[in-house]
């Protein structure tokens, strides 16, 4: 990309873990579609159990996080969330495409009370997640 990151390959381990929230028969690759392991488990076990396994992964070095604030996701513990994904030494963003405008403000409010960058496009979160990468490699 013009951030100078690529899509990681997932373990395979990684794929299992993923795949466990997903509906049988399912296949999973970067970048992961959560929607049917929302539909499958609920958005707070989908979102946490995804993620985890994502940051887990020893290819991955980065991740950003994308959140369709829509009725399904509306219910989920967003503090919860992100105090558990906060705990890996790798950069993440969180990014709300469109959705009830009212959570996503107060979503960022939370978000933001506990030092973690929201963003409103895709393209900003990796743009952000590759200068961290950048400067963590001493390339900024």
């Amino acid at each position: 990309s013009d951030c100078g990151l690529m899509l990681s390959d997932l373990s395979e381990d990684t794929i299992k873990r993923v795949i466990s929230t997903y509906p049988p028969g399912w296949m999973v690759q970067n970048p992961i579609d959560m929607w049917s392991a929302i539909e499958e488990v609920g958005a707070d076990e989908a979102y946490l159990k995804i993620t985890q396994a994502v940051m887990e992964d020893p290819e991955v070095d980065g991740v950003s996080i994308i959140f369709m604030v829509i009725p399904t996701v509306t219910e989920m513990d967003i503090r919860r969330f992100v105090r558990a994904i906060k705990v890996y030494e790798k950069p993440f963003a969180i990014c709300f495409m469109g959705g009830d405008m009212r959570v996503v403000d107060d979503w960022e409010r939370i978000i933001e009370e506990e030092k973690v960058p929201v963003y409103h496009s895709p393209e900003r979160a990796i743009r952000a997640i590759g200068t961290v990468l950048r400067w963590k490699n001493g390339k900024v």
